[in-house]
């Protein structure tokens, strides 16, 4: 349990740490400057229930389904909305893999939806209860990322 509890953290880490700071967003415009901004919020709310679910900071019913939820606004159909075709104006790291696998595309983002909406739902039942759901949030933004985010 241990060892899988350490993996796990492992890669919340890395994947809080997959999305560049702030900065990165100069000279964004339009759809792309959106989904950067959304992309942070995302980063701020997975980095926050990594915390929790690594022990570093309490569970708090409350606020995990609360962070949950602002993932889950931010995934989805919300999420495929702010990636028109050919929206590949720099700063954007959006690969161009994303419209030649748009179905996969789709599948991450509604992965994600599914995954957040459960946590938020699990919530209320404890950490123990909400850590697959947790799991399955970062399994879709990790895969999402590994396939569709320039490096």
């Amino acid at each position: 349990m241990k060892t899988a509890l350490a993996a796990f953290s492992a890669i919340c880490l890395s994947l809080a740490f997959a999305v560049p700071p702030v900065p990165a967003h100069e000279g964004a415009t339009g759809v792309v400057k959106e989904r950067m901004m959304m992309m942070d919020g995302s980063k701020k709310s997975v980095k926050a229930l990594a915390r929790i679910f690594k022990g570093q900071d309490g569970y708090e019913a409350g606020k995990v389904a609360a962070l949950a939820r602002d993932l889950e606004r931010s995934s989805g159909k919300h999420l495929t909305s702010l990636f028109p075709e050919g929206s590949l104006e720099q700063p954007s790291e959006a690969s161009e893999e994303i419209w030649d696998d748009w179905e996969d595309f789709i599948r991450y983002a509604d992965d994600l939806d599914k995954a957040a909406r459960q946590l938020a739902e699990n919530a209320g039942s404890g950490k123990d209860a909400s850590e697959d759901a947790f799991r399955d949030v970062v399994k879709a933004c990790r895969g999402c990322h590994d396939e569709f985010r320039e490096d």
